[in-house]
């Protein structure tokens, strides 16, 4: 309940009037009858001497415009000066928001060939598809081309990171709880990202997996992996289709794929490419053990295939093409 003395902003509350209206007075003087819901909800703070005090002064530059002088009782209007020469009458709460020029700039963007516009930043005439939309632009797209956006926000990059590490730094767990309701909502999109990541890293990963094997205790830590993750797999061999597969028909299908990794196409020997055998479906997808679900593949190959099903052309390229480069370079 409003009593008399409450205050609200500026305002101070004098008496009860008529209906749902107060009567109450601003801090600079000015008396006037307000709804009670306009001071409950902080529609109006003052009489509009709050803006007034933070009005500009004469001579001042606020975006390309310069005061001129200021018109009208109160004055609620400002005669400026925009950088291209131009005077204009502009209300003084736009000041520097909504109003930071005369529009000059649009006009630079007109071209007598039509689907075509000047980008502001590089004075180019480019395609409308060169320039991102823009709803509240006059022809639907933003003053500047693509190009130069992506030059304006890479010069930018580091104070964004920076100020992003600081919001992190306070909120962690909001950044954490944001990234993840981004990911959950772009599933696709998420899975793509990472696979990319994925690939891109893969060389790092085999660099740090084969320095981090010099150690003892992690040596001894894979071997026991390796013995739980066999005693899987024979487990889930005994449990899936299977069918006896005599040393001649390896030999066979070895024969059949010309003596090369299914995958990169490399010929086998004793040293560098080393000949294993793969589930084409893997056995922990369901995939029986059979003969004909059987590849001759290298031992790099299927470390990276692993247990990736549908394995498709586009895997198969970019696993071949990593193998290839990590044996070229030695």
């Amino acid at each position: 309940m409003i009593k008399v003395g409450d205050e609200f902003g500026f305002w101070i509350v004098q008496a009860r009037s008529e209906g749902a209206r107060y009567w109450v007075r601003c801090r600079c003087g000015t008396e006037r009858e307000v709804y009670t819901s306009s001071l409950l909800l902080g529609k109006t703070v003052s009489c509009g001497c709050m803006r007034l005090m933070r009005r500009h002064e004469v001579g001042e530059t606020v975006g390309e415009w310069e005061i001129v002088s200021y018109e009208g009782l109160p004055s609620r209007r400002a005669v400026c000066k925009c950088s291209c020469g131009a005077l204009k009458e502009v209300d003084i709460y736009t000041l520097g928001r909504s109003s930071k020029s005369c529009g000059h700039d649009r006009q630079k963007t007109f071209t007598s060939e039509a689907g075509t516009k000047r980008c502001t930043a590089c004075g180019g005439v480019k395609p409308l598809d060169d320039f991102h939309k823009d709803s509240g632009s006059s022809d639907g797209r933003r003053p500047r081309c693509k190009l130069c956006v992506k030059e304006r926000d890479d010069a930018r990059r580091e104070d964004r990171n920076r100020r992003a590490r600081e919001a992190y730094k306070q909120n962690p767990a909001a950044k954490i709880e944001k990234t993840r309701a981004y990911h959950l909502a772009r599933p696709d999109w998420s899975r793509e990202k990472a696979r990319e990541s994925h690939l891109r890293h893969a060389d790092e990963r085999a660099l740090r997996h084969r320095e981090r094997g010099k150690d003892p205790t992690v040596r001894a830590s894979r071997r026991a992996a390796s013995r739980r993750a066999e005693s899987r797999r024979r487990a889930i061999k005994r449990l899936a289709e299977s069918e006896h597969i005599s040393e001649q028909q390896l030999q066979d299908l070895v024969e059949q794929f010309k003596g090369a990794c299914w995958i990169c196409g490399d010929l086998f020997d004793a040293e560098t490419v080393v000949l294993q055998v793969d589930h084409y479906k893997p056995l922990s997808k369901g995939g029986p053990h059979i003969l004909a679900n059987l590849r001759p593949v290298c031992a790099e190959c299927n470390l990276r295939k692993s247990g990736r099903w549908p394995f498709t052309a586009q895997m198969r390229a970019e696993v071949a093409e990593a193998v290839r480069r990590l044996r070229a370079e030695g």
